[in-house]
C-alpha cells in the first residue's frame, strides 16, 4: 500500500501548507474523489494537529510531508476518510470510526430530526420519561444523539456485531450517557431482544441494512457487509423484521422512524399495515428521495386508543 501510495506525481516537499493543500486537492481530484479539496484539507489538519489551516502556521517537517503523502495515497486508493482520520461527525457528535463499524450518513441526521419532532409532541403530552429503543444502532450514533438531545428520555441500543457493540459501549462512556442509554449485543429482529420492554416503548427508531443494488461507491465497500445488504428480495427482508418487532416494542400510539431504500417504500409501507400501523408516510432525505419511514402504532382491532 505504501508503494502505491508514492506512485503519484512527484513534488518537492512544500514550505507551506497551501503549497501542500493543492497538491493533495490535485491528486485526490484526479482519483474521482468526490471532495478532494476538503478532504485533502481534513488530512493535512490532521498532520498538523489544527483544526483549520489558518491555525497552521508552521512549515511542513519532512516527517508531516510523508505522514500527509501517506495519507493522500491512500485516500487515492479510495480509503475512507473517517479511517484515515480515526473519527467521524454525527450531528454535534465526534465519534471513533474504525475498520469494521459502519461510517454514519449526514442523511441519517433527518432521522433523529424526525425522532425529536415526535419526542417534543410526546413529550409535551406525557409529561414524563419517554423510553426509545434504536434497532440496529452500529456506532451508536443515532442513540446518541437522540439521548444528548431530547430532555426526559432512556433509550435502549440494540446492535449484534461485537466490533460495532464495542466501539458504541466506549462512546456512551465518553459521552457520559451511561445512566440514559442502556446498550443491549443481539439480533435487533429476534422477540427474544428486549421482550420484557414489549408494549411499553414510546418510539423505535432505526438504520437497519437495506441494500440490495451494487455498490457504485467505492467507500462504502469499506463498511461491513452485515451492515449493508437488507437480504431477500429487493434488500427487504430485515427492514420488515424490524417493522414486526417494533410493532411488538411499542405502546400504542407510539412511532416507528426507518431508513430505507427509496425502491422500498410501497411494499415496507404495506408491511407497516399489516403489523399494525396506521397510514405510513414517506420523509424525504437530503437529496429529495424517499428515505423514511414514519409511521404510528394503531389499537388492536375492536379497541379505541387511549
Amino acid at each position: 500500500m505504501r508503494d502505491e501510495a508514492l506512485a503519484m506525481p512527484a513534488i518537492q516537499k512544500p514550505q507551506q501548507p497551501r503549497g501542500a493543500l493543492n497538491w493533495g486537492s490535485y491528486v485526490l481530484a484526479e482519483a474521482g474523489v468526490d471532495s478532494p479539496r476538503y478532504d485533502a484539507q481534513e488530512l493535512l489538519c490532521h498532520v498538523l494537529g489544527v483544526d483549520h489551516l489558518v491555525k497552521a502556521n508552521n512549515l511542513l517537517t519532512s516527517g508531516q510531508w510523508q505522514q500527509y503523502l501517506e495519507l493522500i495515497g491512500r485516500r487515492a486508493q479510495r480509503q475512507p476518510l473517517q479511517h484515515l482520520l480515526g473519527y467521524m461527525y454525527f450531528r454535534h457528535l465526534k465519534l471513533h470510526s474504525k475498520p469494521g463499524v459502519f461510517i454514519t450518513r449526514p442523511e441519517t441526521e433527518i432521522l433523529v430530526d424526525t425522532a425529536l419532532d415526535i419526542l417534543e409532541k410526546l413529550q409535551g403530552h406525557a409529561g414524563n420519561t419517554l423510553r426509545v429503543v434504536d434497532l440496529c444502532s452500529g456506532s451508536g450514533a443515532i442513540a446518541l444523539s437522540l439521548a444528548s438531545e431530547a430532555p426526559h428520555v432512556t433509550v435502549w441500543a440494540v446492535e449484534k456485531d461485537r466490533t460495532a457493540f464495542e466501539l458504541s459501549a466506549q462512546h456512551v462512556r465518553e459521552q457520559k450517557l451511561q445512566g440514559v442509554v442502556t446498550l443491549v449485543q443481539g439480533d435487533a429482529t429476534t422477540p427474544e431482544i428486549l421482550g420484557d420492554l414489549d408494549g411499553s416503548i414510546d418510539l423505535v427508531v432505526s438504520n437497519p441494512p437495506y441494500l440490495h443494488a451494487e455498490i457504485t461507491q467505492p467507500e462504502a465497500l469499506a463498511d461491513p457487509q452485515e451492515a449493508l445488504w437488507g437480504e431477500g428480495y429487493l434488500g427487504l427482508d430485515i427492514p420488515t423484521k424490524i417493522i414486526g418487532r417494533a410493532a411488538k416494542l411499542l405502546r400504542v400510539g407510539g412511532e416507528l422512524v426507518m431508513e430505507h431504500d427509496p425502491q422500498q417504500v410501497a411494499h415496507l409501507q404495506t408491511a407497516a399495515i399489516s403489523a399494525g400501523f396506521d397510514k405510513p408516510r414517506v420523509v424525504l432525505d437530503l437529496n429529495g428521495c424517499e428515505r423514511f419511514l414514519r409511521a404510528k402504532k394503531l389499537p388492536p382491532k375492536g379497541k379505541v386508543a387511549p
